[in-house]
């Protein structure tokens, strides 16, 4: 808005004041050459007349110049905006700036505060030297060191493998825990003691009693019949089970090989497979499996006409024949108990194969009908709690374990005595 002092508003009034001027003489010459003429009056009129004129002229000036001044007032608020943006942007360039500096500033005052502080705080102790040498290695030490660090390493290790392996590991170890006597401890059985693979008697090459008579596990099954025959001087075991806590612990071998080292002794032996689920002593001794147990248990008949003749002198196998669908019902009826009682009378010696025990019933039921109950363990295999599992179930039937078998051990000899430890899977 232009105010008073304007330049233009001077200009105007100064061009406005001269016009006046100059009408105003104008008029009184005419005035005073016709002043004698003129009414009084008259006069006054003209010369009022005259002066409005005057100011009406000025205002149309003064107007005029008001209305450039607009114009121009109206092409600067058209910039304005873009004008007002610009100063904006850079209002806030100046602000940023403003912070950086101060900042900037204020951070090499700390630094050269910080280094006026390091420099006084800082002296020199001593002076670095060269060394003339190469430092100690200390190899001996550091020996030392790595080997008691790895040997108490080791013993940590093993307490902790110790006391989260549960499984039995020494035949003393499970005859403490279970409170039964060891009859027989077998070896594991070498590939040199076994038969050829292609041996054409259709016999299992682990029967090591028939193949090698010689061989160390031949004897130790030799010692597990002299330790059954006397265990009872008073009445002599005419029936016996075989049988595991867990599966795949070796008792279908120990039946059959004990079965063969019977035999070989001049005694006429049964074997019967009562595994009436996973049976597996036909394919020991190379037999079909379509008649044995389950056929004489229902259709009764000679005895001899179900056994079938594995080619050992004296030994006779009675194979499950077919499944039947209730096992556990047909070993717990009254006809199997008839069924063994037969057996004694046309056998020396009969020996039964059966499920293992913490699996199914099969096997307490069958140690209930019969003399004596031998279970097998294979070191290192199976956990303390399930092996003991197996022998409650025998003795809620009132048939406890008579002795132990120890199967797939390793062997060495010390003193006269057997020290067994360690085993390896051989198969059956």
């Amino acid at each position: 808005k232009y105010q008073e002092s304007h330049p233009e508003i001077i200009s105007i009034r100064t061009e406005i004041q001269g016009l006046e001027e100059h009408i105003a003489s104008e008029v009184d010459q005419f005035i005073s050459s016709r002043e004698e003429r003129l009414n009084p009056y008259f006069r006054r009129l003209q010369h009022d007349i005259i002066q409005l004129q005057i100011t009406i002229a000025g205002y149309e000036t003064r107007i005029k110049a008001l209305e450039r001044s607009m114009q121009e007032e109206e092409k600067i608020l058209e910039n304005l905006p873009e004008e007002e943006l610009i100063l904006s942007r850079l209002n806030r360039d100046v602000r940023v700036n403003s912070n950086n500096y101060h900042m900037i500033k204020r951070k090499y005052a700390e630094a050269e505060i910080a280094e006026v502080a390091k420099g006084k705080d800082l002296r020199i102790i001593d002076s670095a030297k060269v060394p003339v040498s190469p430092l100690p290695q200390r190899k001996r030490f550091k020996v030392i060191l790595g080997f008691l660090i790895g040997f108490g390493f080791g013993i940590s290790l093993a307490f902790l493998i110790e006391y989260f392996d549960t499984s039995i590991k020494t035949v003393q170890e499970a005859e403490q825990l279970l409170g039964i006597n060891t009859l027989g401890v077998i070896p594991l059985i070498k590939t040199d003691e076994t038969a050829p693979a292609s041996d054409d008697e259709g016999l299992h090459r682990y029967l090591v009693t028939h193949h090698k008579p010689t061989a160390i596990a031949s004897e130790a099954y030799r010692i597990l019949r002299t330790n059954l025959l006397y265990q009872k001087p008073d009445t002599p075991i005419r029936s016996l089970l075989i049988t595991s806590a867990n599966p795949l612990e070796g008792k279908t071998l120990s039946v059959s090989n004990l079965g063969i080292s019977l035999a070989q002794a001049g005694m006429n032996v049964l074997l019967v497979d009562t595994d009436l689920r996973k049976p597996n002593l036909h394919s020991i001794f190379g037999l079909d499996n379509n008649r044995g147990f389950s056929s004489f248990f229902l259709k009764g008949g000679d005895l001899k006409d179900h056994t079938q003749d594995p080619g050992v002198p004296g030994l006779h196998v009675l194979t499950t024949g077919p499944l039947p669908p209730n096992p556990a019902e047909l070993l717990s009826s009254t006809t199997m108990r008839k069924a063994v009682q037969h057996m004694h009378t046309h056998y020396d010696f009969v020996i039964f194969d059966s499920p293992p025990l913490v699996s199914v019933t099969d096997g307490a039921i069958i140690g209930s009908l019969v003399d004596a109950v031998l279970l097998v363990i294979e070191l290192e295999r199976h956990s303390r709690e399930a092996i003991l599992m197996g022998k409650r179930l025998l003795e809620n039937v009132n048939a406890p374990a008579t002795g132990l078998i120890f199967n797939k051990t390793q062997i060495s000899s010390r003193y006269g005595y057997y020290y067994y430890y360690q085993y390896k899977p051989y198969g059956v």
